[in-house]
């Protein structure tokens, strides 16, 4: 419970909470309370994040539903943007179609390569990309900037707020399946390691003592290792030993052992 009720989460959980409001009052032309509540939402989502390095509060929960309450905002946003007769009449307003569609479509893009590779290999190391990043951030600020316009009523600049809203779309979407590509190069290197480590030492770790002075000093210590991991990742996940307190931590959990990692038995 105290990983998921931290001040991070709950700011995530209030700009989610935000997001009807923020709707509800672009609906019915209240495009000025709608930039106000935005603006509490953008500032929200850039307090959770630092908040949650500085309070070494970061949690699993976070990095799921932080991305998941951007999207829900932006989505929202320009579908309803969009929307014919919301907005006050107002030149190069609503959103022009092509650019919402190329949001979107950049996000279904995304979850449909996520979904299919994970479905058909179990690949789940996705992460974003710093193109996914920048794209994110200026629909942000586009939004802003659309909704600034509509309360005071200047709309020059917004053909070119949409044309690199939709072109970073574009090019993001695209790249984002060549980083995954080079995501599950990464992972299948790291576990091609591990495997090898393991082939060469689970071996060893037969080995009767009496034959120990015939290995080489660094191969003993190795194999001695090895047999201490898979003895604590038998004993479960507590354990009391505290003979290598530098990269295991007190209770001995396996999981966050260095070592254990390095073999590639945790």
């Amino acid at each position: 419970m105290s990983s998921i009720l931290t001040i991070p989460n709950l700011l995530t959980f209030m700009r989610m909470a935000l997001i009807p409001v923020f709707a509800s009052l672009l609906y019915y032309g209240y495009s000025g309370w709608a930039l106000a509540v935005f603006i509490i939402a953008g500032l929200s989502d850039a307090a959770d994040g630092f908040l949650a390095r500085r309070l070494n509060q970061e949690s699993e929960l976070g990095t799921i539903i932080d991305p998941i309450a951007d999207k829900l905002l932006m989505t929202t946003a320009f579908i309803i943007l969009t929307m014919p007769n919301v907005m006050q009449p107002l030149r190069h307003l609503p959103i022009p179609f092509w650019v919402t569609a190329a949001v979107i479509g950049r996000d279904v893009l995304i979850i449909t390569v996520a979904g299919a590779i994970n479905i058909m290999t179990g690949f789940r190391g996705f992460k974003p990309s710093w193109l996914g990043k920048l794209s994110t951030l200026v629909q942000i600020v586009a939004v802003g900037l659309i909704l600034l316009a509509a309360v005071l009523g200047y709309s020059f600049y917004l053909p070119t707020v949409y044309t690199i809203v939709a072109l970073l779309a574009f090019i993001s979407g695209v790249h984002y399946i060549f980083h995954v590509a080079r995501l599950m190069k990464e992972e299948e290197r790291e576990t091609r390691r591990r495997g090898d480590l393991w082939g060469i030492f689970a071996p060893l770790s037969k080995f009767p003592r009496s034959n120990y002075p015939k290995l080489p000093h660094l191969i003993q210590q190795s194999v001695e290792i090895y047999r201490f991991c898979q003895v604590l990742l038998e004993a479960g996940s507590k354990c009391e030993l505290s003979m290598f307190s530098g990269s295991i931590s007190r209770q001995g959990d396996c999981r966050n052992c260095n070592i254990a990692a390095f073999f590639g038995i945790a």
